[in-house]
C-alpha cells in the first residue's frame, strides 16, 4: 500500500506539479515495475525512478518520482 499525507497530495496533484490523478492510481503498479532506477546526482540518498502512465485518449507518458532512504525505510 502507498499513502501519500494531504500535504503531499496537494503538491503533486494541484501545486507544484499537476501530476493527473489517474498516474497516482497508476502509481503502485509502475513503482513495482519500473522503466529505470537511477542514482540521484543531486541526493546522495536518493534514487530516480521513473514510471510510465497512460491517461484514457492520451499517449503513455513517463513520470519521474524521487524515492529518499528515509522513505523506503517506513
Amino acid at each position: 500500500m502507498l499513502v501519500l499525507p494531504n500535504s503531499l497530495f496537494d503538491k503533486v496533484t494541484k501545486e507544484v506539479h499537476a501530476v493527473p490523478l489517474a498516474a497516482l492510481e497508476q502509481l503502485p503498479e509502475g513503482l513495482a515495475d519500473p522503466v529505470a532506477i537511477f542514482p540521484s546526482r543531486t541526493r546522495p540518498d536518493s534514487l530516480l525512478v521513473l514510471t510510465e502512465f497512460t491517461e484514457p485518449g492520451q499517449a503513455p507518458s513517463s513520470q519521474p518520482f524521487i524515492w529518499t532512504r528515509t522513505q523506503a525505510a517506513e
